[in-house]
This record gives structure tokens, sequence and C-alpha cells, in this order.
């Protein structure tokens, strides 16, 4: 069942399922059932619906480490962010910047460093 509330999700959003590159293609299923397992419904839908407001025309941003990173920020901030504020502050950068600098960042790595990004972005010391 999980699966099909998946499927809608992305749907709802523009997303599709593929194996290119292209913006708003999502390659790894795994992320996908890994942020609805651990964060829930409404943090995934968060998620895309931020991805495809700021980033619709990167496939960057539809990486498994970018998307976690999101993710584990709104979790972590439910409540203490508003959707269209965050998608303001993050509609002034672009993805690929975003993930440069998480290469040059050593603190943390994969999804976390990511979210390091975003709080920072957001102007969130949490």
């Amino acid at each position: 069942m999980r699966l099909y509330d998946i499927d809608g999700i992305i749907a709802q959003h523009g997303f599709k399922y593929g194996k290119s590159k292209a913006p708003k293609t999502i390659c790894s299923i795994q992320s996908l059932e890994t942020i609805y397992r651990k964060h829930g419904r409404k943090v995934l839908s968060d998620t895309l619906d931020v991805i495809a407001a700021c980033y619709s025309e990167e496939s960057s941003a539809t990486n498994s480490a970018f998307m976690g990173g999101l993710a584990y920020f709104i979790r972590r901030n439910e409540g203490g962010i508003k959707l269209a504020s965050l998608k303001k502050r993050l509609a002034q950068t672009n993805a690929d910047d975003i993930i440069t600098e998480v290469a040059a960042s050593r603190m943390f790595k994969g999804a976390k460093a990511y979210e390091s990004v975003f709080r920072t972005l957001y102007g969130n010391k949490k």
C-alpha cells in the first residue's frame, strides 16, 4: 500500500519515475520509500513540493541525499517553518550550488550535510 501512496504523492507534484536525469524525474524509488518510512507522508509531500517549486528544472535536486536532507530539515523543524517562506529562501539559490557547498563541507556526509546547508539557507540555527 505504501508504494501506491508514494505514487500518488509524486504524481501530485508532477514528478515521475525514470532512469534519466531529466528534471522532475526520480531515479531512486528507495529514497522515496525511506523518506516516507522515516518521516511520513506529509514530509515526503512537503519535500517534493519544495523541490517542484524551487528546482523543477534541476535534475540534481532529485538525488537521494538532496531529497533526504531536505526531508530531514523539514521534519526536524515541523511547526517552526512555513513552507512558503522556505520556498522563497531556497529559490534564491540553485541545486548545484547547494551540492557544491555540501561537497566543500567536511562536517557531515549524505543527507545530514544537506540538512545542515538547508538550515543555514533558511537561517535556522537549531
